[in-house]
């Protein structure tokens, strides 16, 4: 495993209390907890629909493993507390149809009976429509046509509205954007139900891929002892938000989302089971349930503390679908702080090339920045370990063939002093010039200012939604260059044509490794003279994914997705319906 891990950040309505020492977050146990809940889940009286896609018609969606898959064991908690088999509906892939969703929607609201709680919960991929809504992707989801073919969250506020009698609403969503189900929550409320929604993520936010937030959930449903904070034997809808948050945010790097509308956060979930209860205090630097970070050989995790025995602490880790425990002696353990920034402050974030950005909130140890001149970017929430205080020291540094964000602490010749963001000080290092590169170093090979983050969250997001078809029907079918140019059928490498909406000019193509630059010039239309860089990768054989900015004018950039149709045709997009395409006549 690579010494920094990958990490994709969400955004959380669920508060981490603010008043943290402005040098470091404490791992704060969140709200205060009322000791007795005000009411509690009768399971016999309870309906669910619960929706898990890992795999979808649709094939650029990204597939996940079904092994060991969470939604599956949600559901079988449900059953295991007493939920009748015919009060909950489940629907796996291939079953989870948009049709399939609607009608077991439909039908366990209309069975609900006076005073029951309905619990809805999906896992798969989520995204925001534009329309002030939120999309899951059902199995039968088509990119092609979106608006009529995805299961729109909003659908839950008008059949509930519609048909459903009883009293409270439990919403949960595993994805990306799933904090839409806040809105949802909101909305009932206005029609005097009892609702909340616990998510992943915000609804303006991605989320990583690994089943934590459902694991958090299957958890609290089966009555784990270590979600009972008060000890007063009851998992409380506080407890399991509390729980959530802090997980998603040590183990993913993330904020999830937490909307109560109409209910206590005392509302309580699921008695305890009886299992093993944590001890209350441990000997030594590390507390009960403390997340911490872990360095073991050329590996770097965050783990969990369990427990102390004879001198070695029992560390939970979190996988992709499982959990790990390991017993580890504290010289393997450090401690996770955080850096709070000022709003206002104008801060660089580690990826290079990203534009500056600027605080515009602070709520525990998360940062909201947004990034001015860059509305596709949005906003995001960000932890300290993503901002570099100074962006004249930030570089990347090579280790073992991967480049990896860091700052330069000091200088010596031709040596660098440098310290791995998101990681210990253990882990810094003398580098050589050979493995650092600075942010005005580009990585193109025209020698032009670089596009920022050509693979950010947005362009996968923009990518999964766009599909291009090919074919002898596309507008790009027909061969429309003349001139013939030098180039190999096994390589884009080469002098190309272009053309989009705007005019239409000359394209040089040019690959460095697993990138595919492309410097483009309007030689007619409305732009004719100025000059664009597009940076792509490829996705599978045919699809190429990228970033475009115009050079001089780094506010004019996107996203695009394009299509190897053939070594002489590649279909483009930059948005919609508004097409860039590329043509060229290989000589024979």
């Amino acid at each position: 495993m690579s010494p920094l891990r990958a990490r994709v950040l969400g955004l959380l309505l669920l508060t981490i209390p603010v008043g943290i020492a402005p040098s470091a977050c404490a791992q704060t146990v969140p709200a205060p907890r009322e000791h007795r809940p005000a009411a509690k889940l009768d399971f016999g009286n309870t309906y669910g629909v619960i929706v898990g896609v890992l795999h979808w018609e649709e094939k650029s969606l990204t597939p996940y493993s079904t092994v060991k898959r969470k939604d599956q064991e949600l559901y079988d908690a449900l059953r295991r507390r007493g939920v009748p088999a015919d009060h909950l509906a489940l629907l796996l892939d291939e079953k989870a149809t948009l049709a399939n969703i609607r009608q077991a929607l439909q039908k366990m609201a209309a069975s609900a009976k006076p005073e029951s709680t309905l619990i809805f919960y999906y896992a798969g991929h989520g995204w925001r429509t534009g329309k002030n809504d939120t999309a899951f992707a059902n199995y039968d989801y088509r990119s092609k046509n979106p608006e009529q073919t995805a299961f729109a969250v909003s659908e839950i506020t008008a059949t509930l509205k519609a048909r459903f009698k009883g009293k409270r609403v439990l919403l949960f969503a595993d994805c990306c954007h799933s904090g839409g189900l806040g809105q949802v929550a909101q909305h009932l409320a206005q029609a005097q139900f009892q609702a909340a929604a616990l998510t992943s993520a915000d609804a303006l936010c991605v989320s990583t891929n690994n089943w934590t937030f459902t694991q958090t959930l299957v958890d609290g449903f089966q009555g784990e002892p270590y979600l009972d904070d008060n000890g007063d034997g009851t998992i409380t809808l506080a407890e399991l938000a509390g729980e959530v948050s802090l997980a998603m945010q040590f183990r993913e790097q993330q904020r999830s989302g937490h909307v109560l509308a109409g209910m206590s956060g005392a509302y309580c979930l699921a008695p305890v089971n009886g299992g093993k209860k944590l001890p209350a205090t441990l000997q030594g630097p590390f507390a009960v349930k403390e997340f911490v970070a872990v360095r073991a050989g050329a590996t770097q995790r965050t783990g969990r503390i369990l427990d102390r025995r004879n001198d070695l602490y029992t560390v939970e880790f979190f996988t992709y679908n499982d959990k790990q425990v390991s017993q580890l002696p504290a010289t393997a353990l450090s401690k996770i702080k955080y850096r709070i920034y000022k709003v206002g402050d104008t801060v660089t974030l580690t990826q290079p090339g990203m534009p500056r950005a600027r605080v515009v909130e602070v709520s525990g140890a998360f940062h909201r920045v947004a990034f001015p001149g860059q509305p596709l970017r949005g906003e995001e929430w960000v932890l300290s370990d993503r901002i570099v205080d100074d962006p004249r020291t930030a570089a990347e540094v090579e280790w073992k063939g991967q480049w990896y964000p860091a700052i330069v602490l000091k200088k010596e010749g031709a040596r660098y002093f440098i310290h791995y963001l998101g990681h210990e000080e253990s882990w810094n290092e003398w580098v050589e010039k050979d493995r650092i590169r600075f942010p005005g170093e580009v990585r193109n090979p025209f020698g032009v200012r670089d596009v920022p983050d050509p693979t950010g969250e947005d362009i996968k997001q923009f990518a999964a939604q766009t599909k291009l078809p090919g074919g002898p029907k596309d507008k790009n079918a027909a061969q429309w260059v003349q001139k013939e140019t030098a180039g190999k059928a096994d390589s884009l490498e080469g002098d190309w044509s272009g053309r989009w909406d705007s005019g239409s000019g000359t394209a040089t193509i040019k690959v460095v490794k697993d990138r595919i630059y492309v410097l483009y010039t309007d030689t007619r239309g409305d732009l004719k003279g100025k000059t664009w860089l597009l940076e792509a990768v490829r996705v599978g054989k045919h699809q190429l994914m990228g970033r475009w900015a115009q050079v001089g004018n780094p506010d004019d950039s996107g996203p695009y997705v394009g299509l190897i149709v053939d070594p002489e045709r590649i279909d483009g997009t930059w948005g919609g319906d508004a097409r860039w395409d590329f043509r060229r006549k290989l000589k024979k």
